[in-house]
């Protein structure tokens, strides 16, 4: 059941970081300002998964020994916040059309986005990847 689970939810990091990656590239647009410490930030957050994932145990195995119900809980758990995060970071990147970036900037013609998933959470990417 663990391996499923893992699998699931590399799937679903991977299903998100395709269609990102994949994305229809917006020729045209002039950028007016740009966070100059948006690679620092980037580096915070590799750092941050890194250390999630690189903390020492035998592979598919729980990190707490639980009961099977507890276990199965938690699965569903695991489940529903990898594909909830999946939609939300997609959400967040079709509301944002245009104005995707993997970077921090302002383009010209910038506009705040407050619909879609921008309207149930201020920050819906950042908050797909932590709930990833």
């Amino acid at each position: 059941m663990h391996a499923a689970v893992f699998a699931f939810v590399i799937a679903c990091w991977l299903l998100a970081g395709l269609v990102i990656l994949l994305r229809k590239r917006h020729a045209g647009l002039r950028e007016v300002e740009r966070d100059p410490a948006w690679k620092i930030g980037l580096v915070f957050q590799a750092l941050g998964l890194l250390i999630i994932w690189a903390a020492p145990r035998p592979r598919f195995t729980p990190i707490l020994p639980l009961g099977t119900t507890v276990e199965v809980a938690l699965a569903v758990v695991a489940l529903a916040l990898a594909a909830g995060a999946a939609w939300l970071l997609l959400a967040a990147k079709r509301d944002l059309g245009r104005q995707f970036a993997y970077q921090a900037r302002l383009v010209e013609g910038h506009e705040l986005v407050t619909t879609g998933a921008y309207g149930l959470v201020r920050h819906p990417m950042y908050t797909a990847v932590l709930a990833m």
